[in-house]
C-alpha cells in the first residue's frame, strides 16, 4: 500500500468514525416521529479520493468504498450504518462524514431527502 493509498483510507476510517459517533450521539430514535429519510455524501468523480474508492470498490465489492452517484460523482449512502429510518440521524452521520472529507481538502457535500 502506498502512502496515497494508506492516507486514503485513513480519511476513510476517521470519516465513518465521525459519522457512527455522530449518529450515537443522536440518541435513540423515536418510532413515533414520521421522519423517514435518506442522506448521503458525495465528491465529485474525478478527485483522486472517488477514483481511490471507486477501484477499491470493484475489487473487494465493499460498501465501505461507495459507489456511483446516480447523477455524477461519486457517493456513500447512509454512511454510519444506521439502521433505523430517523432522517435526522442520517443527516447527523452524513454531515459528520462530510466533514472529514472537507477538512482534507475534498470537495464534499451531502444531499437527504424524505421518504
Amino acid at each position: 500500500m502506498s502512502i496515497t493509498d494508506a492516507t486514503f483510507e485513513h480519511i476513510l476510517t476517521a470519516a465513518f468514525m465521525a459519522a457512527t459517533l455522530a449518529i450515537k450521539a443522536k440518541g435513540p430514535e423515536d418510532m413515533n416521529a414520521y421522519d423517514c429519510g435518506f442522506a448521503w455524501v458525495t465528491i465529485p468523480g474525478n478527485d483522486p479520493f472517488a477514483r481511490y474508492c471507486s477501484k477499491r470498490a470493484k475489487l473487494s465489492q465493499q460498501r465501505r468504498y461507495g459507489s456511483k452517484h446516480w447523477e455524477r460523482g461519486w457517493m456513500w449512502w447512509g454512511p454510519g450504518e444506521f439502521n433505523g429510518q430517523a432522517i435526522g440521524h442520517k443527516q447527523a452521520g452524513a454531515n459528520a462524514f462530510c466533514k472529514v472529507l472537507q477538512e482534507h481538502g475534498i470537495l464534499a457535500s451531502v444531499g437527504s431527502r424524505y421518504d
